[in-house]
Order: C-alpha cells, then structure tokens, then sequence
C-alpha cells in the first residue's frame, strides 16, 4: 500500500467517512506492516471498534520511535481525528529521518535500528 498524505484540518460540519479509516489504516500498516489495525473498513464498521484499535497502533508505533503520543483518545472529534493523523505523519517523518541517518534499516517488511534503540513491527 502507498503512503497517503494525513489529512490534519478538519472542522465542524466534516464527517469521517471510510475512505478516511482506510486512508489512516493504511499509513499505519506503510509504516509498520506488522500493526494490527482494521482493512477495508465500510461506512458500518465506523461506529464498532476501529478507533480503538487504531488508537493502540499509534501509540505503539510512538513508543517504538521514541515520540510523545499524549493527548489521543478514543473520541470521535474532529480534534482527536487531526492529532491521530499527525502522529501518523510524525512517525513517518521520524522513520524517514531515521533512515536518512542510516540508524534505521528495512529487514522482511519491519524496520529496525542499526544501534537497537528503535523498532517498529509486531506487539
């Protein structure tokens, strides 16, 4: 799956749709292949657990990179929705930069740290 650009300004009167879960689930699953997040989510499956477990993904992915994640929940604000995709963003810069400084290599689909202080993949 190709990275998407996140989508961080949303504002009143936006409604979250599908194609926004699977745009954010498939950032995360980019970055860590391993992540257990939902696929092919439908307009139904919106209001069941998916945030939830995407909240779990993000923050595992964060505590992997060494970045903070304070202030994401499970609520369906247009707030929460914005710090989630920025997060994404940020791991996916700290990955880039990470790799950029050769301090982080690719190894079957999961990303480690040539020094061991990061590691993004599996729980």
């Amino acid at each position: 799956m190709a990275w998407i650009d996140p989508v961080v300004d949303r504002t009143g009167g936006e409604y979250m749709t599908a194609d926004d879960c699977n745009r954010i689930t498939g950032n995360i699953k980019y970055l860590d292949s391993n992540a257990i997040v939902p696929a092919n989510v439908t307009n139904n499956d919106i209001l069941s657990t998916w945030l939830s477990v995407v909240e779990t993904a993000i923050k595992t992915m964060c505590l992997n990179l060494g970045l903070p994640c304070n202030g994401i929940n499970s609520a369906w604000t247009y707030d929460n929705i914005n710090k989630i995709e920025s997060l994404i963003q940020n791991c996916y810069d700290r990955i880039g930069l990470l790799r950029k400084q050769n301090l982080l290599t690719v190894y079957s689909g999961e990303l480690y740290s040539a020094q061991g202080d990061y590691y993004v993949g599996g729980y």
